[in-house]
C-alpha cells in the first residue's frame, strides 16, 4: 500500500504517516511499533498531511475531497471542512496554526479558519491546475505552483486570495516546493522526462530571482526540501528526490551537487528533522522518505552527503523507471 506522506513529529521518536489504505498512523520509528491508529481516517487515498506541533494537531487532505482536522492525543476528529469539487492535492499551515490554504486540481486555492471551523476566502484562476504550495514562516503569504507554468505569491489577509506577484513563463511546471526558516529562499522542483526539465530551482524571495538551476536528475523531482539548516557541520544544504530513483544533495550557496544517492524505490514524500544542532544526537534521522511501495525510512546524512540508513519498514519493492510523463 502506497505511503503518500510522512511528518516527522515533535516526540523524537514519533512520525506519522497517510497513504493509499486511508488510515494515519503515528508510528515509533525506533522500534516500529503503532502508537495511534486511525482506520478509514477518510474515504478515498490520503495525498497530504500537515502538522501543528503546538496545538498538538493534524491535518490530511484526500481525494475524497475533504480536508480534515484530528487532535494528536487521541485521534479524535475535530474538523471537516469541504468545498474543493476535486481530488485536494496540496494543504499548508500558518505559522500561528490557525489557518489552512489548501490547492486543488479544480483550480481553486481555499483559505479555512480552524477556529471557527469555516472557509474564509476562495480564489478560482482558469488552467491553474495547483500541484503545491508552502506558507512562507511568519508572513500572511503563500507560495503556490501548479500546471499553467506559474509560481503564485498569494495574500491571505483579503477575502478573496488576492495575488500580489507572480513568476511566469517557466518552461516545466513546479511539482513541490519548500521555503527556507528564514522566508529569504524558496526551491523548486519541476516535470520532465529523460533530463529536459527535471531540475530543482532555487530563488531569492527578496529579490523575487533566480540563483540556481539544480540540474542532474532524468526525470520529475517528486521533493524538494532545505535540510536542517542547524546542522553542525554548519553547511546549508538542499535535498531533491526524483521519479529516477535517485536523492541527490546539493550546497545553497553554489548550487553544485556533491552526492547521489540511489535509492530503495520511486519517493512519494520526504520529511525532513527540524531539531537543532544542540539536539541533534548521533544516530537520529535527518530525514525521513516514504516510497510508492509503502515502506518509510529514516536516515542520516553524513558530512559527505550520504544517507545513512537507521530505520526501514515496509516492503521496499522493485524500483521500476517511470515512462514518459
Amino acid at each position: 500500500v502506497s505511503t503518500q506522506s510522512t511528518w516527522v513529529l515533535n516526540h523524537p521518536n514519533l512520525i506519522v504517516t497517510a497513504g493509499q489504505d486511508k488510515s494515519i498512523q503515528v508510528l515509533n520509528w525506533t522500534s516500529n511499533k503503532v502508537h495511534l491508529n486511525i482506520a478509514e481516517a477518510h474515504d478515498k487515498d490520503i495525498t497530504r498531511l500537515e502538522h501543528c506541533p503546538t496545538a498538538h494537531r493534524l491535518v490530511s487532505a484526500s481525494r475524497d475531497k475533504a480536508i480534515k482536522l484530528w487532535s494528536l492525543e487521541d485521534g479524535t476528529l475535530l474538523t471537516t471542512f469541504l468545498g474543493h469539487e476535486l481530488n485536494i492535492s496540496t494543504i499548508t499551515v500558518n505559522s500561528e496554526q490557525n489557518r489552512i490554504f489548501s490547492g486543488s486540481r479544480d483550480n481553486t486555492v481555499r483559505l479555512w479558519d480552524t477556529s471557527v471551523a469555516k472557509m474564509i476566502a476562495v480564489n478560482k484562476t482558469p488552467r491553474n491546475i495547483v500541484h503545491s504550495s508552502k506558507w512562507l514562516p511568519n508572513s500572511t503569504l503563500v507560495l503556490q505552483g501548479g500546471e499553467d507554468l506559474y509560481l503564485r505569491f498569494w495574500d491571505t489577509r483579503t477575502d478573496f486570495i488576492k495575488q500580489t506577484f507572480a513568476i511566469p513563463d517557466l518552461e516545466y511546471h513546479p511539482i513541490c516546493l519548500d521555503v527556507s526558516s528564514d522566508g529569504l529562499y524558496a526551491l523548486s522542483g519541476h516535470n520532465g522526462f529523460a533530463g529536459q526539465g527535471s531540475m530543482g530551482k532555487l530563488w531569492d524571495l527578496r529579490k523575487r530571482a533566480l540563483l540556481h538551476e539544480l540540474k542532474g536528475h532524468q526525470y520529475t523531482l517528486s521533493n524538494c526540501a532545505f535540510l536542517n539548516e542547524n546542522r553542525r557541520d554548519q553547511r546549508h544544504l538542499i535535498a531533491t528526490t526524483s521519479n529516477d530513483g535517485t536523492l541527490r544533495v546539493w550546497d545553497q550557496t553554489s548550487g553544485d551537487c556533491f552526492q547521489t544517492n540511489q535509492l530503495l524505490g520511486r519517493v512519494t514524500s520526504m520529511s525532513v528533522s527540524k531539531k537543532v544542532a544542540t539536539q541533534h544526537m548521533p544516530g537520529s534521522p535527518d530525514l525521513f522518505l516514504s516510497y510508492l511501495s509503502g515502506m518509510v525510512g529514516g536516515y542520516s546524512l553524513s558530512d559527505e552527503g550520504l544517507l545513512v540508513p537507521l530505520a526501514e519498514f515496509g516492503e521496499p519493492g522493485d524500483f521500476v523507471k517511470p515512462s514518459e510523463e
